[in-house]
């Protein structure tokens, strides 16, 4: 006859069984995966979004443009990068 302890016993083996493969796998997978510096943050972790004054050129006429001081861009330090979620490196 069972009861229900060995029931709730087998299962907690069963689940932790489970996990415990799951981080093998995942741990397995890293190993396969390298490690890049995010493309979109540029590896600071912050969003960058297109320079609203030189419309992304980093210039106005002839001049640098003051607002994103030539870069095209300007980084929100209060926002973490969407493509990275702000570690600053991406697996691939």
């Amino acid at each position: 006859m069972m009861l229900r302890s060995d029931s709730i016993d087998r299962a907690e083996v069963e689940q932790k069984t489970i996990e415990e493969k799951a981080a093998k796998y995942r741990e397995e997978q890293q190993k396969q995966l390298v490690k890049h510096k995010c493309k979109s943050c540029k590896g600071d972790g912050h969003k960058h979004v297109r320079c609203s004054m030189c419309d992304g050129t980093g210039s106005l006429f002839m001049y640098s443009c003051t607002t994103c001081k030539a870069k095209g861009y300007i980084i929100k330090y209060d926002e973490d990068c969407p493509d990275c979620g702000g570690e600053g490196y991406v697996w691939k």
